[in-house]
């Protein structure tokens, strides 16, 4: 049977050609929101909040951060924070954090009641393994100076057991966020081809699993992802190579021009 990324591919729930994946959270946060915080800790507000990006937007999935509802959960647990600072090896903070029983029970929340507040899979958005071990030490106050491959690879074990933990989701893609913050570390280049642990959990599941870095999107089965680059936004060339479209919606986007610029990759 297919998977559901397989059917996003085969036959997109918005009627478009290609099935279209938004990060939307900084764009719904200035134009949604009003510059207020997304509401990852009032789950009855979230889900309103969904719905309203569903019906501005209409991408063919959901979107869940879960670097940004775990640092809402982390602010409202300071008792976590110290437990995943009690030590300071790498990848203790990432582990503590994953094993949480009641952080992973707010992300099943919110994956479940996002895909019935939209009617689309979700599209998980997880830091990179390396990054996501870089950031947990951050938040816990022991920070790293570097993540090696070896450190990576082991980060990559727990987010496995983790992303197992979260079986019966109706996530379409685990996306892999190679680009961004890294808690000032230095983090040793990242790739999926090195992380089977989380290929072999994903494909148990039924999910397909991306790696996205600043230039391209790495996949590992057939089906291809294209970034929309942000000038678009501004009214660039809808001419993108990819089965599936990915695109990142800046802050200062226009309202209007992202609305012609979503109509015309109908």
């Amino acid at each position: 049977m297919a998977n559901l990324f397989d059917i996003l591919v085969q036959a997109p729930p918005s009627g478009r050609r290609r099935a279209l994946l938004i990060d939307s959270d900084a764009y719904a946060r200035a134009v949604i929101r009003q510059g207020a915080p997304i509401p990852w800790g009032d789950l009855a507000a979230f889900t309103g909040f969904a719905g309203q990006v569903q019906a501005l937007l209409g991408p063919d999935a959901g979107w869940v951060d879960v670097a940004s509802l775990h640092a809402a959960h982390l602010a409202r647990h300071p008792q976590l924070v110290a437990a995943m600072g009690e030590r300071s090896r790498p990848g203790y903070a990432l582990r503590t954090l994953l094993a949480s029983a009641e952080a992973t029970e707010e992300v099943l929340s919110h994956l479940s009641t996002i895909a019935l507040q939209t009617q689309r899979p979700i599209v998980l958005a997880c830091p990179s393994p390396g990054r996501w071990a870089a950031i947990a030490a951050a938040a816990a106050g022991t920070p790293l100076d570097v993540v090696d491959e070896d450190a990576a690879d082991t980060a990559s074990v727990y987010v496995a057991e983790w992303l197992g933990k979260l079986a019966g989701a109706r996530v379409a893609l685990v996306l892999s966020e190679g680009a961004g913050d890294t808690g000032g570390a230095v983090v040793a280049p990242e790739s999926l081809a090195s992380y089977t642990s989380i290929a072999n959990v994903a494909a148990h599941l039924g999910w397909a699993v991306a790696l996205r870095s600043a230039g391209e999107v790495e996949t590992l089965g057939p089906a291809s992802i294209g970034q929309i680059p942000s000038e678009y936004w501004a009214g660039g060339d809808p001419d993108i190579d990819g089965d599936v479209l990915l695109a990142t919606l800046p802050a200062d986007a226009v309202p209007e021009r992202v609305l012609e610029q979503l109509a015309r990759l109908n």
